[in-house]
């Protein structure tokens, strides 16, 4: 029997870097629990994502928008960003396109987690 392969890296940054975003943040990464190895970032810390962001298969930034964020019983979605926190993490994260997904509701949300569970699937199913 071959071992299973790992699962996929993934980055989740919220928008809004305060602690409200934060905790969207943390509630997103145990929610991704068993579909990828996931680890929430502080979006203002710079240096440290330059270094990170190469390191993963996947970025999932949060930034629902404001009235999303009211209205939206979703865990992850309850952290509105500021335009110029918006464009200071654009400017950080515009050096990995392709691997980055900003997420602003709850079918964008579904998304990456269906994207995820299929990788899943598609590696498991590569290691049986």
């Amino acid at each position: 029997m071959s071992p299973t392969p790992p699962l996929p890296t993934v980055l989740v940054i919220p928008a809004r870097p305060d602690g409200r975003g934060l905790r969207a943040a943390a509630c997103a990464v145990d929610l991704l629990v068993g579909l990828a190895e996931a680890r929430a970032a502080a979006p203002d810390d710079h240096p440290a994502l330059v270094d990170l962001l190469p390191t993963v298969d996947h970025v999932v930034v949060l930034d629902p928008g404001r009235w999303r964020a009211t209205f939206t019983s979703h865990p992850a979605l309850q952290g509105p960003a500021r335009a110029a926190d918006r464009l200071a993490l654009l400017r950080v994260l515009r050096e990995r396109p392709g691997r980055v997904r900003w997420v602003g509701s709850p079918g964008q949300w579904d998304a990456v987690r269906d994207l995820l569970s299929a990788r899943t699937a598609t590696t498991t199913a590569v290691a049986r």
